[in-house]
């Protein structure tokens, strides 16, 4: 795969799949759970932001803790099983 210059595109579509995710997690957490005024409430605007993050990040595993590695893997084992 990388000699025929197709790993690194099917990465770069993983992550961005992972990237736009997260985006529509956070959109709907945030419907559900609005942010305090960050002007006035700083500290529990970071906080609630923080807690939004971590709650995005258990509800979709599969595309935000992947490393390098685990791509490279998870590619290769998608590529074998796509040829038998």
């Amino acid at each position: 795969m990388i000699l025929t210059e197709t790993l690194f595109p099917h990465l770069w579509e993983i992550d961005e799949t992972a990237h736009s995710r997260v985006e529509q997690i956070m959109t709907e957490l945030l419907e559900k759970n609005p942010a305090p005024d960050k002007s006035t409430q700083q500290l529990a605007w970071v906080q609630h932001m923080s807690s939004l993050k971590a709650q995005c990040n258990n509800t979709d595993n599969n595309y935000t803790d992947y490393s390098d590695t685990d791509l490279i893997l998870s590619y290769l084992e998608w590529n074998r099983n796509d040829k038998m």
